[in-house]
């Protein structure tokens, strides 16, 4: 089985897969559903893709097993080129990012997608954790399937460890005085500020937009990058910041991926990016 690895200055997206480059197999359990994407969120061993179905979007429900062939997008989601069901599954295991703590759900990050999922107890103290789930902490969840919805126990969901970036998805609400605020899933209010100097894409009410924060000691989130989600900036194969070939180098601090031509484009790794399950010698593509 071939392993093709994509990675980003702020973020990283890996995915297992078969066939070619340019073409993604697996098969997951739908976890959530954004309908305006019309994407559903899968899981898979652990694994959380988000997978785009255009016009099979609403043939499929929380709980079902998919099988899927899709095509790799450059915001680490994938585009179905086919999906069909294979059966239903009554559990679920993934690993995500915590974006916001609610009384009766967690609001998380993985796989491109921000999405919720209920709690069965009222407080997330004590959710097998020695404190409250807070921004940025890493959890690995083991769910039921309820209905139309996943839903987790005092002792099914772990932390794990804890990042110092992660990536929001969502809706650009309003600016205010010192950020800005966005609409995550149904109801879900996240607030992010943009530090003195950095200038934000001209956003407007309404638009889509993929983030890169940083989660502060107090769980804050600061603006690092972003774009429209509708435009993707992406960069030609060749360009400067382009390489797609083996990983020749890691560390704490940067990595390095080989060119067709030889050299060497190396990038630097944020603080708290753990990049471990990256091998030398696997085939990445670094942007």
């Amino acid at each position: 089985m071939k392993r093709v690895f994509a990675l980003a200055a702020f973020a990283a997206v890996a995915a297992t897969l078969t066939g070619t480059a340019n073409a993604a197999s697996f098969k997951g359990v739908v976890v959530a559903k954004d309908a305006k994407r019309k994407a559903l969120v899968t899981a898979s061993h652990g694994a959380l893709r988000t997978v785009r179905a255009p016009g099979r979007y609403g043939r499929f429900h929380i709980g079902q097993r998919v099988a899927v062939t899709a095509t790799p997008r450059s915001d680490g989601t994938f585009t179905a080129r086919t999906l069909r069901p294979a059966g239903r599954s009554k559990q679920v295991r993934f690993s995500a990012v915590i974006v916001k703590s609610e009384r009766v759900r967690l609001i998380v990050t993985g796989g491109g997608s921000v999405f919720a999922f209920r709690l069965r107890r009222l407080s997330t103290a004590a959710l097998g954790n020695d404190h409250e789930l807070a921004p940025g902490d890493k959890v690995d969840v083991d769910a039921d399937v309820r209905g139309d919805h996943v839903e987790a126990g005092p002792n099914q969901v772990d932390q794990s460890g804890h990042v110092e970036m992660l990536v929001l998805e969502g809706i650009f609400l309003f600016t205010k005085s010192d950020g800005f605020d966005l609409a995550v899933v149904h109801r879900g209010l996240v607030h992010v500020s943009v530090p003195t100097g950095m200038v934000l894409p001209e956003f407007k009410a309404g638009d889509q937009i993929v983030l890169v924060v940083s989660v502060s000691a107090a769980g804050k989130f600061s603006f690092v990058k972003g774009q429209r989600e509708e435009r993707p900036k992406t960069e030609p194969p060749g360009s400067e910041g382009y390489a797609y070939g083996p990983l020749v180098a890691r560390s704490a601090f940067s990595v390095g991926v080989k060119r067709e031509n030889g050299e060497v484009l190396r990038c630097a790794v944020p603080s708290g990016l753990d990049l471990s399950m990256f091998g030398i010698g696997e085939k990445v593509k670094l942007s």
